[in-house]
């Protein structure tokens, strides 16, 4: 039997038949890859503080994963006041992830070999904002739909 190629209009309806927190996995990781190689870049290589170059890269992580997540895990992200709830959330994961790092770098992982130490505290500051911010986010966009109070598409 000959099957068809599959068009990016295919693949892009499948995925949104994939379950809401795979999608913002997924989308995680990529924004997670594009923070983590920022900061490497800034902190280790380049010799910026850490609490900046962590910063730099959250932001930049966090934009990708807006520009993604609005489109297709959370349809109430979409519109102002959609950015403005995925901003607010943001800037706590951000406070979160800069104080996890922060702890990694300085009290937790400090006995842990280069670069290890660092993966680890960059892991911590990752995986504990990830679930946090996905539930969070999940409740406010639920009641936003639920409501009504969304911005329409």
């Amino acid at each position: 039997m000959k099957q068809e190629p599959a068009t990016s209009k295919s693949l892009f309806s499948d995925v949104k038949k994939t379950p809401a927190i795979l999608r913002y996995f997924l989308i995680s990781c990529l924004a997670t890859v594009v923070d983590v190689v920022l900061v490497w870049l800034l902190y280790k290589r380049m010799g910026y503080p850490v609490i900046p170059a962590n910063t730099a890269g959250v932001v930049t992580g966090f934009l990708v994963s807006y520009l993604l997540s609005a489109r297709y895990v959370f349809r109430a992200a979409s519109g102002v006041r959609g950015f403005g709830v995925f901003f607010a959330t943001f800037l706590g994961g951000l406070v979160l992830a800069d104080a996890l790092i922060y702890w990694g770098e300085t009290i937790l992982f400090v006995e842990v070999p280069s670069p290890w130490d660092f993966f680890s505290s960059k892991g911590l500051s990752v995986a504990v904002p990830f679930f946090v911010m996905y539930f969070v986010r999940r409740a406010v966009y639920g009641y936003l739909e639920r409501s009504g109070h969304h911005d329409s598409d």
